[in-house]
C-alpha cells in the first residue's frame, strides 16, 4: 500500500530560495548590467562632449521605443497606480526618454533608445493591477519583469505573446486566479508566484528547457504536480504550502537539482529516486541544512515523516 506521509522542513525564506536563481538566470544576457557593463554604456556616453551633449538632446526631446511599448508602459502606470509608487522617476510623461525611466532598461547598449528588455520595480508600492494581455502583448522584445514585494492584486496576465520573456518574478503581491500558461514561452529560466493568492492548478511545464528556477509556494493551488521530465536545467523548484495532491514526479535527469520544497501539501507516495538513488528509505534522514539537495539521498534533509493510515 502508497502510504500518504507529511513532511516538514527548516526551509530558508522566498528571497533565499528565489533571488540566486533568479539572479544567475537574468544575468548579463537578460539586460541587468555588470558593473563592466555599466562602465562601458557610461564610456559610450562620454566618448565625446560634442556626441554625448547630442544624444542627451536627442533623448530629451524625442521618444526612444514604439508607439506600442510607450501605449503599454502607460497603461502600466495607470493601472498600478503609478501616482502612489514609492520612485517613479520619469513616467506619466515627466521624461521623453522612456529608457530613462525608473525600472526600465532597453536594448541599445547606449541605454538610450532600443526596444523595453526589462521592467525591474521591486518593493516600490505598485498596487492596482496589470494590464490585461493584450496591452502587455505590446512589451514582445521584453526579457524581464521583476515586480516582487509589492500589493498588485487581480489575475495574471497571458504571456504567450512575450517569446523573449526570461525571467517573471510576481512574488509577494496579492494577485488571485489562475496561474497562465507556460509552455508557450521555451525561453523562461526563473519564474515565481510565490506568496500571492492564486487558485486552480500548476499548468504544465513541457518544453521549458532552459527553467531554471520556478516557485508557486504559498498559494492555493490544487490538482497535482506537472511533469518535471525534460527540465534538465532546473536547479530550484518549490511547490510548499498549497493544497497539491497524487505523487511527486520522476526527478530523473535534474542532475543540476540543487533545492526541492514540496512539504505542507496532501501528497502521496514514495520520495522519487534522485540521479538513480533511491531516496524513500532515507526520507528520514535530517540536516543542519535541511532541504537541500546536493544528489545524494541523504542530502533530502527531511525531517521525520509521519505515515499517515
Amino acid at each position: 500500500m502508497i502510504a500518504m506521509f507529511s513532511c516538514r522542513v527548516a526551509v530558508p525564506t522566498i528571497a533565499d530560495l528565489m533571488s540566486p536563481i533568479l539572479r544567475a538566470v537574468a544575468g548579463d544576457s537578460m539586460g541587468k548590467p555588470t558593473v563592466f557593463e555599466r562602465i562601458r554604456r557610461t564610456a559610450v556616453r562620454l566618448a565625446t562632449t560634442v556626441f554625448a551633449a547630442t544624444i542627451t538632446l536627442w533623448s530629451v526631446h524625442a521618444a526612444a521605443v514604439t508607439a506600442a511599448e510607450r501605449q503599454a508602459l502607460d497603461a502600466f502606470y495607470a493601472s498600478t497606480n503609478g501616482a502612489s509608487w514609492t520612485v517613479s522617476t520619469g513616467w506619466n510623461g515627466a521624461g521623453a526618454n522612456e529608457c530613462q525611466w525608473f525600472g526600465v532598461e532597453c536594448s541599445d547598449p547606449s541605454g538610450l533608445s532600443g526596444n523595453i528588455i526589462a521592467i525591474r520595480l521591486p518593493n516600490n508600492n505598485l498596487t492596482g493591477t496589470l494590464p490585461d494581455t493584450q496591452t502587455m502583448a505590446k512589451l514582445d522584445k521584453i526579457n524581464v519583469i521583476e515586480l516582487p514585494n509589492n500589493h498588485i492584486g487581480g489575475t495574471i496576465p497571458g504571456i504567450s505573446a512575450l517569446q523573449k520573456i526570461n525571467t517573471l518574478d510576481l512574488s509577494i503581491n496579492q494577485f488571485t486566479g489562475t496561474i497562465p500558461a507556460l509552455a508557450g514561452n521555451p525561453l523562461l529560466g526563473a519564474v515565481s508566484f510565490a506568496r500571492n493568492q492564486l487558485t486552480g492548478s500548476i499548468p504544465s511545464l513541457a518544453g521549458l528547457v532552459n527553467l531554471r528556477g520556478f516557485d508557486v509556494s504559498d498559494n492555493q493551488l490544487t490538482g497535482s504536480i506537472p511533469s518535471l521530465t525534460g527540465l534538465n536545467a532546473l536547479v530550484a523548484i518549490s511547490f510548499k504550502h498549497n493544497a497539491l495532491t497524487g505523487s511527486i514526479p520522476s526527478l530523473a535527469g535534474l542532475t543540476l537539482l540543487e533545492a526541492f520544497f514540496a512539504y505542507e501539501n496532501q501528497l502521496t507516495g514514495p520520495i522519487p529516486a534522485v540521479n538513480g538513488e533511491d531516496c524513500t528509505a532515507d526520507r528520514q534522514a535530517v540536516d543542519e541544512r535541511p532541504g537541500i539537495l546536493d544528489q545524494r539521498c541523504e542530502a533530502w534533509r527531511i525531517e521525520p515523516c509521519s505515515d499517515g493510515g
